[in-house]
């Protein structure tokens, strides 16, 4: 994709989250399901990391590999006409430098907007170190100036862990985007009352 096309995806895409409405955002698991959202009328499309993993046959978790996930960005982005957002789980690295280059391969897929999660890729009950989360959301943030296009981040906290709600999560996932993140969404909302 053109970087200018790839760019104006993520401006119109930015724009989504700032209007009166709230965005609702289908994730998809393939090309299928992304047409069948663009066709429903939906202005964008996120893709589900458990629903692309259970698809081709891996658990959820970052079990499946960067390159894979990508894989299947790559064919939803080229396949419908609206911004697609791609779901990266933990960013597939424990360092600032490998959520970079996923970032990379986030936007080289054709997305423009990519989630990361505040768990630890091998201890999915425990949050990533505050610090640490900045500093790959800064990494992000970084690479998408670098490309000149820019990547819409949704910071997103994982504040249940078997659905119990984990102390601080929420906040320090807040303290972590406030100021350099375009997005933030917690995991699990119960009800329209809590949005």
């Amino acid at each position: 994709m053109p970087r200018a096309k790839q760019a104006e995806l993520a401006d119109e895409f930015l724009s989504l989250h700032g209007g009166q409405k709230t965005l609702l955002l289908p994730n998809a698991w393939d090309v299928a399901s992304a047409r069948i959202f663009e066709e429903a009328g939906f202005p964008a499309v996120g893709t589900s990391s458990a629903g692309v993993a259970f698809a081709l046959g891996y658990p959820d978790g970052q079990r499946i590999s960067r390159h894979e996930m990508l894989a299947v960005v790559h064919r939803i982005a080229e396949a419908v006409n609206i911004p697609v957002t791609a779901d990266v789980e933990a960013g597939y690295g424990a360092k600032p430098e490998e959520v970079a280059e996923t970032a990379r391969a986030v936007l080289a897929a054709g997305a423009v907007g990519m989630n990361l999660e505040d768990v630890i890729h091998d201890r999915p009950d425990a949050l990533a170190d505050l610090g640490l989360q900045k500093e790959k959301i800064r990494a992000v943030i970084e690479t998408s100036a670098r490309a000149g296009v820019p990547l819409v981040l949704n910071t997103r906290t994982d504040v249940t862990s078997g659905y119990r709600p984990r102390r601080n999560a929420a906040g320090a996932q807040h303290r972590a985007a406030q100021c350099i993140s375009r997005c933030r969404s917690p995991v699990l909302i119960r009800s329209w009352r809590e949005r």
